[in-house]
């Protein structure tokens, strides 16, 4: 990047140039990411976690049960999270537009544009060179890797997880500055609001002390002041004593089941690296057999030989960025499967755009500079364009999936549900069936497929495979009421009764299965 682009070392930018890399920001995230403003859900976890709990989110009082409600029960196989500010987030918005998408889509892309302002201002730090953090803060403005958590409004998790951890560093950072209270005080509580967003937020203190240590050459014994770890221990604390009162607790895997998971994806690492530095190949629901390595090796050929081309001084602060990418990557493995979930990526990309930015700062200068990083910005702003279609609506959705990973029995059932929600029985039933042999343990698909064969009359296979169903996942209330239908139908009454009042057991208000065991008027 040009050097001269840099403001003078004895000046500081005046009202209008301190303003402006802001509005151009906002431009770029605009109108890479204003289309979603236009689109629907997509069919994806939207329906669990904001659909199916209308009741729930625009319940009166309802605010005050949000710190005992888990983000995911673990009743279908999944890990227990608790993210009671995704939750908060989504009741408000729900409120604000009585369920309207548009609503939900603008928080999303507003949260984006605050990430950016935040990316620009830490860049300008760790950079040490303001045009060069304007340039990098463009790309994240419009960057392929941002699509999944911006466009999908499930990826409100780490869209606010990076704005919390983002804010909480930029406090941080004041307080190393000048000193005092409040700056500390407003880290540590930001750092709780991360920790209660998602669970990545716990490497932030880890992240701070490698900033200090690569970025800033603190020795050891100077890495951080003992207030500072009295407040990270509280803002722990804080978060461990919430997460206690959930209603619903699942036990931890045992550790040697954790190094397992992780060692076993551990590609899934370089996978990330490809999707971000060559964002070519990217999927609504990555699956990593159905992901090209392609991608990741040019990354990593990058990588390594921007790293060797580095001088020592630019290499500990492009270790650092490879520590902010790895990082929350990293914590997710031991709860990670096949699939490589690109909402992930949002936070790690600061990583990257930092680990780029020890790389280019280096370069010296050249006549057409501006012209390549605005050629880049625009072919990024491109594929994002071309990549948000996916995301529009859950037919669209649908697709994406079938095409993107035709491997994954996660990607089949969902288009399958999509299929199904339209009426398109055939094209369902061939998605669930697809699942099904694909996956012997994937949740819900025979369920669904059950629900299909149960409208065609196809009622003794519709029974197989809800009681399949019902070995998989044994507290999945649904698939004992789409039992009851069936047996229902076929006129076996009694045991119809029996499957709704399992359903019953496990979801004392379950309407529907409660007005199948109402007595007849």
């Amino acid at each position: 990047m040009d050097r001269t682009d840099q403001p003078s070392a004895h000046r500081a930018p005046g009202p209008k140039s301190r303003w402006a890399p802001h509005a151009a920001l906002g431009l770029l995230a605009a109108l890479a990411f204003g289309p979603t403003l236009l689109f629907g859900w997509s069919g994806l976890d939207d329906k669990a976690f904001i659909l199916d709990r209308e009741a729930f989110l625009l319940r009166d009082g309802s605010v005050l049960e949000v710190y005992r409600q888990a983000y995911t029960d673990g009743r279908q196989g999944e890990e227990l999270y608790y993210r009671p500010l995704v939750v908060l987030s989504f009741m408000l918005d729900a409120r604000l537009g009585r369920l309207s998408p548009a609503v939900f889509h603008a928080t999303n892309l507003v949260l984006h544009l605050l990430a950016a302002w935040m990316v620009f201002g830490l860049l300008q730090r760790w950079l040490a060179n303001r045009a060069l953090a304007l340039w990098l803060a463009a790309a994240f403005a419009v960057h392929p890797a941002a699509t999944a958590s911006v466009a999908w409004i499930p990826g409100r998790n780490d869209l606010l997880l990076t704005v919390f951890v983002l804010a909480s560093w930029l406090l941080f950072t004041v307080y190393r500055r000048r000193g005092g209270k409040a700056p500390l005080i407003g880290h540590g509580l930001l750092l709780l609001l991360a920790l209660l967003t998602k669970e990545s937020g716990a490497m932030l203190p880890i992240l701070l002390l490698a900033e200090a240590r690569l970025v800033d050459r603190r020795p050891w014994r100077q890495l951080v002041e003992r207030s500072v770890v009295i407040g990270w221990a509280l803002a722990f604390l804080a978060w461990l004593l919430l997460r206690s009162s959930l209603d619903v607790q699942s036990p931890p895997l045992l550790p040697a089941e954790r190094l397992r998971e992780v060692v076993l994806h551990l590609p899934s690492l370089a996978h990330a690296l490809g999707k971000t530095v060559v964002p070519l190949e990217l999927a609504v629901v990555a699956h990593a057999p159905d992901t090209s390595w392609l991608p990741a090796i040019a990354a990593l050929a990058l990588c390594g030989l921007a790293w060797a081309r580095m001088p020592a001084e630019s290499r500990r602060v492009a270790a650092f960025g490879a520590l902010v990418f790895l990082g929350p990557l990293g914590l997710t493995l031991p709860v990670s499967d096949e699939h490589i979930l690109e909402n992930r990526l949002y936070l790690p990309l600061v990583g990257a755009l930092v680990f780029a930015g020890a790389a280019l700062r280096t370069l010296r200068p050249f006549r057409f500079a501006r012209l390549a990083a605005g050629s880049a910005i625009a072919l990024l702003a491109v594929r994002t364009l071309s990549y948000l279609p996916s995301y529009r609506d859950p037919l669209a959705f649908a697709e994406a999936c079938v095409t993107g990973s035709p491997s994954s029995a996660l990607a089949q059932v969902t288009a399958g549900s999509a299929f199904l929600e339209h009426g398109d029985l055939e094209r369902a039933e061939r998605a669930f069936r697809a699942g099904a042999a694909l996956s012997d343990s994937e949740p819900i698909v025979r369920n669904n497929l059950g629900v299909v064969l149960l409208r065609k009359g196809e009622l003794e296979e519709a029974e197989r495979m809800l009681r399949r169903e019902l070995e998989i996942n044994p507290r999945y209330e649904v698939a004992f009421y789409n039992l009851g239908l069936v047996l229902k139908a076929q006129g076996r009454l009694a045991e119809a009764q029996a499957a709704f009042g399992h359903a019953v057991e496990l979801v004392p208000k379950y309407r529907e299965a409660l007005d199948e065991l109402a007595p007849p008027r």
